[in-house]
This record gives structure tokens, C-alpha cells and sequence, in this order.
């Protein structure tokens, strides 16, 4: 199982590889940081890289030494300095373990090696030869070596693919494993040897502990957790390494994390992770750098939050009040039209005589503006005077004429009667 990885980790490097000189391979660097993290804090060594500061301590041998004192750790993301110092403090030393990813796995020399922990499968299954070739090289002292993967449930069928490919492997319970013997066999003394010491639960309970205490241990956990996700989700072999069924929560538990990250590739998936009930924020930096760093950015966060907020707020209310002048505004000017729409049906005219006492102004304006002469008003006169107004559309509203048309639509109707046609005839003609 997942959980249980690291705790076989730490008690094997503890017991079983102490006087050896093993190298074990992770698919990320930020899991090289948070394993080698862990094993300073939980071996009880100070300082990031254990012991590799002197070179009189770099070529003596670590067989007595503590364990961060023997962890040493490899990755690209390390300054070219560091990583050299790293490699050849791992080199010149016996007995140390040097965590590493698949940087170490080709293209150098390490003289010695005696074990190989692969803690990841790799992403690229052509790179698991190139990892197991760092173990028996030529020249070597020793001519027996151990090569160890790790797979949980859901990548048993990787050994299979092995094989296909003529690897041989040799499957057993990862508290059979046999302990650095040649020849060595998976049986019960094996298993009671290889719990001795810290249980797995107490090893939880320490991380937690620790991540609890000092921020950065738990912030190393968060990431290591984000870039396993997506390197696994990256994997060559999809089939033999499916998204779906990989142990997540009990990957989380393994590293200890307080609570499980959001990420948008695991929101498809039912994870049930119970998390520590612990205010996350409250927890502090043990190094009081980062911790003011930490609170700094925290306070600009907090202040550029604040502004925001402000920002907002005042925009809202610009937004309603350009809203609120909006509306006053159509308000004011639909008012205005309304009461001119108003003036309008008033002073129009209504009567016969109203209407043709309109024309008749209307003829005087254009003669005084000098649009019509003299001789042209007076004809215009005399024709405005002897027309019917009741009848001329283009002065006046359809609507003044609704009697008008209902007398006619009458009438027509009344026409196609022929008594009342005969009856009209007669009174035209004067009979009675």
C-alpha cells in the first residue's frame, strides 16, 4: 500500500542499508526535497544537507553515522554547486544513501553501489534498466547487488511488462523483502525483523507532528503531492499505470499531509481523505526568515485583498448612481415628451371652423415669411375658404373622421337594400 512506502523507507535505511552505499530514485524533485526533509527531521540531523559540509567527513566512512548524516539528495532543480557537491560527497563516502532522481540514472559513474531503491516506478519504463545499471558496474568491489521497486496494487502488472522484456523479477510483500543477503528468501523471521522499530502509525503521527510544527514541512508535502499527481499523470504506460485506480489517499497519509490539495485532475474522483482538524494558516515557519517573509506576504495579500474590496465597492456605486442619473433622465425626458405630446392634442384643432381658421393661419405665415405672393395668398385664400376641411386628408388626423367613415360604411350597407333604394329615388323625385 501507498502508506506504507515511506515507513519501509525509513526503517530499511535505518537498519537494513546502514553500511551500504544505496541510491533511491524518485520520479520528482520536489519529492526528493520532502523525503530527504523528512529523514533530517525524523533522524534528528539539522541542517539541508545533513553532514556533506567538510571534505575531511566526505572521505571517511559514514557507517557510524547518523542517518541525515549518510542521506544526501540529487536533482536538476539544484544550483550546479550544490550538485556537484552532493554527487561527489556520495561518491568519496561509503555507506551513504543518495536520493536522487532520474538525473543519477545515466550517464555518470558511481563506483560501489550496492543498492538500488526505486521508491517511484519510472515514468519511462526504458529508464528502469538505466537505474539498475548503477548497481555491480565494472570494477566494482562488490559483485552482488539488490535492486528494489516499489509497486502498490494497481501496478502489479508492470512485472509482467518486465519480464515480457526478459527482466526477471522476483515479487513479495513489501515486509518480506530479503534483507541485502544473497540468495536471501521472503519468510516469517524476515517479517518480525523488518517491523522492529517505529510502526507505521506512529511514523504518520510524526510527520503530521512535524508538519504541524514548521510550515515548511508542510509545504514541501502539499508540493511533492502536486508534482506526483502530474508526473503520474504523465505516464508513458497509462494501461499498466491507470489515474483511476492509484491509491491517492493512501499516498496522501504516506506523506503525511493535513489536508488533501485541491487539484483539478483528482475533482472526478471519490477520495476519501480524513484531514487533521488544524487551522493551516496559524501554522508558522520554524526558520524566522520565512516566517516574516511568510507574514509580509501575507499582510500584502491581506491589504491588496482590502483594496479590491474598496475598488469594488466604489465602482458598485458609481455603477448605480450612473444608473440612478440614467433613469432620472429617461424620466425626465419621457416627461417632456409626454406633456408635448399633450400641448400637441391640445392646440390641434378640432371643429370644421377650428380647422380651417388653421389653414388659414398657416397660408398667412407663408405669405408674411415671403413664400407666397399676394396674388398666391388670396387664391389660396379663397380655395381654403370654399373647401370642406371635414374631407382633406393631408392636413388633418384619420382619426376626426371615425364618424365620418362609420356614416359611409353605413350607408354602403344600407345601399345594397333595394326597398331602401327604391324609398330614397322616391324622395329624391318628390313622391311621397
Amino acid at each position: 500500500r501507498e502508506e506504507q512506502k515511506f515507513a519501509w523507507l525509513l526503517r530499511f535505511l535505518r537498519s537494513e542499508a546502514r553500511g551500504f552505499k544505496c541510491i533511491v530514485y524518485f520520479s520528482t524533485c520536489a519529492m526528493v526535497d520532502y523525503i530527504h526533509m523528512l529523514l533530517n527531521v525524523l533522524g534528528g540531523g539539522d541542517g539541508e544537507n545533513g553532514g556533506n559540509g567538510g571534505s575531511g567527513a566526505a572521505k571517511s566512512t559514514s557507517t557510524t553515522s547518523t542517518l541525515p548524516e549518510r542521506v544526501h539528495k540529487l536533482h536538476g532543480k539544484m544550483s550546479p554547486a550544490r550538485r556537484m557537491k552532493s554527487f561527489r560527497t556520495f561518491v568519496e563516502t561509503s555507506g551513504c544513501i543518495l536520493l536522487c532522481t532520474d538525473v543519477a540514472a545515466r550517464g555518470v559513474d558511481i563506483p560501489d553501489v550496492e543498492v538500488i531503491v526505486q521508491y517511484d516506478a519510472p515514468q519511462d519504463p526504458g529508464m528502469y534498466i538505466h537505474r539498475v545499471g548503477r548497481i555491480c558496474r565494472l570494477g566494482s568491489k562488490s559483485h552482488n547487488g539488490s535492486a528494489i521497486l516499489l509497486l502498490s496494487e494497481s501496478q502489479r502488472k508492470f512485472t509482467g511488462y518486465l519480464e515480457l522484456h526478459a527482466v526477471p523479477t522476483i515479487e513479495c510483500d513489501i515486509d518480506l523483502i530479503p534483507l541485502l543477503k544473497p540468495n536471501a528468501s521472503c519468510n516469517a523471521s524476515s517479517l518480525t525483523e523488518a517491523k522492529s522499530g517505529l510502526g507505521e502509525e506512529a511514523i504518520h503521527q510524526l510527520i503530521q507532528s512535524a508538519a504541524m510544527e514548521d510550515r515548511a514541512v508542510m509545504v514541501k508535502a502539499q508540493e511533492a503531492f502536486v508534482s506526483f499527481v502530474r508526473a503520474y499523470k504523465e505516464h508513458k504506460l497509462p494501461y499498466l499505470f491507470p489515474f483511476e485506480d492509484f491509491d491517492w489517499s493512501g499516498l496522501a497519509k504516506g506523506l503525511g499531509l493535513l489536508q488533501l490539495p485541491r487539484l483539478p485532475d483528482l475533482k472526478r474522483l471519490q477520495i476519501i481523505y480524513k484531514p487533521v482538524p488544524v487551522d493551516m494558516s496559524q501554522i508558522q515557519f520554524k526558520d524566522k526568515y520565512l516566517e516574516r517573509r511568510r507574514q509580509e506576504t501575507e499582510a500584502e495579500r491581506k491589504r491588496k485583498n482590502e483594496a479590491e474590496k474598496k475598488a469594488r465597492l466604489r465602482a458598485e456605486k458609481e455603477r448605480k448612481k450612473h444608473k440612478h442619473e440614467r433613469d432620472t433622465d429617461r424620466r425626465k425626458r419621457s416627461d417632456i415628451a409626454r406633456r408635448l405630446r399633450a400641448k400637441e392634442r391640445k392646440l390641434k384643432p378640432r371643429t370644421h371652423e377650428e380647422k380651417i381658421a388653421h389653414a388659414l393661419a398657416l397660408a398667412k405665415q407663408k405669405f408674411e415669411e415671403g413664400k407666397l405672393t399676394r396674388i398666391e395668398y388670396q387664391m389660396e385664400r379663397s380655395k381654403i375658404e370654399k373647401m370642406d376641411m371635414r374631407y382633406d386628408p393631408d392636413l388633418y388626423n384619420p382619426e376626426d373622421f371615425a364618424p365620418l367613415r362609420v356614416k359611409r360604411r353605413t350607408y354602403q350597407k344600407l345601399s345594397k337594400d333595394p326597398e331602401w333604394r327604391r324609398r330614397t329615388a322616391m324622395d329624391q323625385l318628390g313622391f311621397e
